[in-house]
């Protein structure tokens, strides 16, 4: 995952330089993060900067603590910037990915949009409402489903083949962002599948950390569970110091 966060970053930031290498301009990139700065979405900030700074690029990060209010205002007070921004990085996180393209098309600013973007027909709406192309210069999105089913596939190999059927804790990110809702699909295409497993309970934690560790922990004594799927790391991780408080093996 820490290669795959420094590539897409690096290669998101290089886009912007050709545009405006060659008149010398400083290149000035607002990424607007739908986290905060720890966990999944501090470590993509770190990279960033990293990034940035080898390359040069002016990257301001306006952090929104998984706030759909603080993510839009974020995106409205740039948008009114006298001097906005040469480009914007958003995430189509909570749903509020249209809202924030709406502002930034409509003050002609570029946008790319980083892991979860926004689907076909609703950018064909968008547009046609603004009567224009929105000024999306791109985006980098993973496969989600792919990713959710691997990782189910996964554990069920690690599993022991004594352990039959397969009972599977699921721990998701939220339920309404893309990249969950496609996660989720993998890992229910993947058990369905699989006739020896078996997800026992299915709960969304909205990607925290902690609500991950504390429901994990009161599953240990309501649940039996084999195996625990998680969403991305910080949930994983979360689950597996879970499993750690309570004595059980890893």
């Amino acid at each position: 995952m820490g290669m795959w966060r420094k590539t897409f970053l690096i290669v998101v930031l290089i886009s912007f330089i050709p545009l405006h290498a060659l008149a010398g301009a400083p290149i000035r990139v607002t990424f607007i993060n739908p986290g905060g700065s720890t966990g999944f979405w501090g470590s993509v900030v770190d990279v960033m900067k990293h990034a940035s700074e080898s390359l040069g690029v002016d990257l301001e990060v306006l952090h929104s603590n998984r706030d759909h209010s603080i993510i839009v205002a974020h995106a409205a007070s740039v948008a009114e910037r006298a001097e906005p921004p040469n480009f914007v990085i958003i995430v189509n996180e909570l749903k509020q990915g249209e809202r924030q393209l709406e502002l930034f098309a409509a003050a002609g600013i570029p946008t790319y949009f980083l892991l979860n973007t926004i689907e076909p027909a609703r950018l064909r709406h968008i547009e046609s409402s603004l009567g224009r192309p929105t000024g999306i210069v791109g985006s980098i999105v993973p496969d989600n489903r792919t990713a959710g089913y691997e990782m189910l596939m996964a554990l069920v190999d690690q599993t022991p083949s004594s352990a039959q059927p397969i009972s599977v804790l699921a721990i998701l990110g939220d339920e309404v962002t893309p990249a969950a809702l496609e996660r989720e699909a993998g890992l229910r295409q993947a058990a369905n599948e699989l006739e020896n497993v078996q997800i026992v309970r299915a709960f969304s934690v909205l990607w925290d950390a902690d609500t991950a560790f504390q429901r994990v922990r009161t599953a240990i004594g309501l649940i039996r569970f084999d195996v625990i799927w998680a969403a991305n790391d910080d949930l994983a991780l979360a689950a597996h110091r879970a499993l750690q408080s309570c004595d059980m093996p890893d």
